[in-house]
């Protein structure tokens, strides 16, 4: 994310909500003329819109500054000696910007509708959980992954996969599953991640602030302006 973000900065645009915010130095303005497509992560195909998701929603594991996966979510892991089954130590008394608490069975929850609609409603996920067979919360700071055989990246894939509010989002998962691919997922979007989505104006501007209730470590900025038109020019 660091790499592309770096990369995005190169771009000039963002102008009518870049003004809005000349007086706060703790700004990060980003223009793009891909942009973001949908705000639906089983929906979304764009780049633009995957990196919104590592802004808004938490991840197990994470590239750091040198792309080594490195804690994320989860603090910690230990894998079985048969190399099937992946244990994760999840952060404790994390919330949801609304306040809710953040869970490992967040996270299970959120693994586990990728494996049942995996052939429907999560396809786009489902690459990402092949040779899963089960994630479970025995508490909630712990996550079970098993997989049917040893699978080498288990931790690239898992990267991948932003961990979803189950408050939010269950109630979509419902029959077929086919409500999660529709649910429109409006802003302001609950976040577990560093930033929340407050305004989002499709091919015009996504607008992020610091989330409050996130556990890890405080963004520089106060508020990223992203613009995503495509008159924007490089």
């Amino acid at each position: 994310m660091a790499m592309a973000m770096t990369m995005s900065l190169v771009a000039s645009g963002c102008s009518a909500i870049a003004q809005a915010y000349d007086g706060t130095k703790n700004v990060l303005r980003i223009g793009s003329d891909g942009g973001i497509d949908s705000l639906n992560p089983f929906v979304a195909q764009l780049t633009d819109a995957y990196s919104a998701f590592e802004y808004i929603y938490p991840m197990l594991v994470q590239y750091d500054a040198k792309l080594q996966l490195s804690p994320d979510f989860a603090s910690s892991w230990t894998l079985s000696p048969d190399g099937r089954v992946w244990t994760f130590h999840t952060r404790a008394n994390a919330h949801w910007s609304d306040g809710k608490p953040l869970t490992a069975e967040d996270a299970a929850w959120t693994l586990g509708i990728m494996l049942k609609f995996q052939n429907g409603a999560t396809a786009s996920s489902a690459t990402d959980v092949a040779h899963m067979t089960s994630a479970v919360a025995p508490n909630a700071t712990t996550l079970v992954v098993t997989y049917d055989k040893p699978v080498a990246n288990v931790l690239s894939q898992l990267q991948q996969l932003p961990i979803l509010p189950e408050h939010i989002w269950a109630k979509y998962a419902v029959g077929k599953g086919q409500g999660l691919k529709t649910f429109a997922n409006p802003a302001p979007i609950v976040s577990g991640g560093p930033f929340e989505l407050v305004k989002f104006v499709s091919k015009e501007v996504a607008l992020f602030e610091r989330n409050p209730e996130w556990w890890g470590p405080k963004p520089t900025s106060r508020a990223s302006a992203w613009s995503s038109s495509p008159t924007t020019t490089r």
